[in-house]
């Protein structure tokens, strides 16, 4: 079983939290403000879901569960500020740095 690291973002499922420790996101305890975020700016384009769109989805409530196609990735379902429903698919690049891979409505 993991445990939450210092500080509630991410929870260290192996490697005892030192160097080659695998962590994951917190997504119960998630903080957009701790995270950098990277965007697939043709993927999305090719939806038609802009960047601030993704975005406000990470500043909504969301759902979350594993991406059983991309290993690590997670499909996040939420709302952008105007009410559209979307599904994001992204994955923790690096600790702290979270990458929208695609999006689109649902």
């Amino acid at each position: 079983m993991g445990y939450l690291e210092p500080g509630g973002d991410a929870v260290v499922v192996a490697g005892g939290g030192g160097e080659g420790a695998v962590v994951l996101v917190y997504w119960q305890k998630f903080d957009p403000d701790q995270f950098e975020f990277e965007f697939d700016e043709d993927e999305l384009a090719g939806h038609d879901v802009s960047m601030d769109e993704a975005m406000e989805v990470f500043l909504s409530r969301f759902d979350v569960q594993r991406n059983k196609r991309h290993h690590g990735g997670y499909q996040l379902i939420g709302r952008t500020d105007n009410g559209r429903r979307l599904k994001l698919i992204v994955k923790e690049k690096n600790p702290g740095v979270i990458r929208v891979i695609t999006g689109w409505d649902v």
